[in-house]
């Protein structure tokens, strides 16, 4: 280990020292509940490959091979409060680096059976069943991370998450970005009704360059799900509606902004080994700077989607292909062959205890 420890780059050294002296300043601070307290560890490993093969003006194809670690160790002073300390470590198969992202992860969260409050690190949008055209499904790869504040709420009838994810703070060398999101959802089964909305802002005034304006992005969907359950050959029904709008400006440009607009329409059936689903999209000038590009297109975009979801407490499989006709025709579809598939395997660990007198 100790030979591991002297080839790291001094700038992960001190990032280590920091995160270690923290923790141990914690547990210090806990003084005389040290002995009632529940300690424990926690973390997700989760190796991932995405390919992206696109022909069209929106994205650009790519290939993401990797995998990452998000390791905690977690202390419940009193019930409903939680604090964590730990580290993550994203690394893209091929890079020099020793990590391709690392950061520490520090949280803070007070929960009860239907609230919960979070500051620091966050859960990732897509855990929502965030849609596409907000918030890239590929996020939960690259970069794999988040932090900020999160609220969420709710019951059986009922869902309401908001968050703030922090994404870069304004210093001369750096831009400002933050994003506001939020997802609402009734549910009257087998129907809910969801609206979803992420307001993104990117550049403050103070340290701006010239010719980098202020960005600012709203986008938002309105739309509803049908689950149907079976118990034979096909699993489940899931079908979906929305709409969506968007307003965006830069503010060097105009105090204007431009609207656009989207519908899709989706129908899904779930077998035992295989989902199949089919997608259909019509919009104009529609912008979410944080969601999947292709959306930005004026024709219609159609997407045949084969996936499966496997889960349980403590591993997590998913993999599918989409065959995406994005920004071309149907009959020149064979000759810009446009696809996406992906493969991820995650295991989660976590394990609790008490020091007794």
């Amino acid at each position: 280990m100790k030979i591991i420890y002297n080839k790291l780059p001094v700038r992960i050294k001190l990032r280590c020292a920091v995160l270690f002296s923290c923790f141990f300043a914690v547990i210090n601070l806990s003084g005389a509940t040290f002995q009632d307290s529940t300690w424990g560890i926690n973390g997700e490993l989760m190796g991932y490959v995405e390919n992206i093969e696109y022909s069209n003006r929106f994205r650009d194809g790519q290939t993401i091979l990797g995998a990452w670690l998000k390791s905690r160790i977690l202390y419940k002073p009193v019930k409903g409060f939680s604090f964590s300390a730990g580290f993550f470590g994203n690394r893209y198969f091929g890079d020099s680096c020793f990590f391709t992202i690392i950061r520490p992860l520090l949280g803070a969260q007070f929960n009860t059976d239907h609230f919960l409050f979070a500051i620091g690190e966050i859960e990732t949008p897509v855990e929502y069943d965030f849609p596409d055209i907000l918030f890239r499904k590929e996020f939960r790869f690259q970069p794999g991370s988040f932090e900020g504040l999160s609220l969420k709420a709710g019951n059986s009838f009922f869902e309401q998450n908001n968050w703030i994810q922090w994404y870069a703070l304004n210093t001369p060398s750096q831009r400002e970005h933050f994003a506001f999101g939020n997802s609402s959802r009734f549910i009257v089964n087998p129907v809910s009704i969801f609206l979803s909305a992420i307001i993104d802002h990117h550049g403050g005034e103070q340290f701006a360059p010239e010719n980098d304006p202020i960005r600012e992005n709203y986008c938002s969907a309105l739309g509803a799900d049908i689950n149907l359950f079976y118990s034979g050959f096909i699993k489940q029904f899931h079908g979906r509606i929305l709409g969506s709008f968007s307003a965006t400006r830069n503010r060097s440009e105009s105090h204007h902004y431009k609207n656009g607009w989207g519908v899709l329409g989706l129908a899904e059936v779930a077998f035992k080994y295989l989902d199949i689903g089919f997608q259909v999209f019509r919009g104009d000038s529609l912008i979410a700077l944080l969601g999947n590009p292709v959306y930005q297109t004026n024709k219609p975009y159609y997407s045949l989607i084969f996936s499966k979801n496997y889960k349980n407490r403590f591993v997590e499989v998913d993999g599918g292909l989409n065959l995406e006709v994005a920004d071309v025709e149907f009959q020149n579809y064979f000759k810009k062959f446009q696809h996406r598939w992906w493969i991820s395997l995650l295991c989660r660990y976590e394990s609790f205890f008490r020091f007794h007198k």
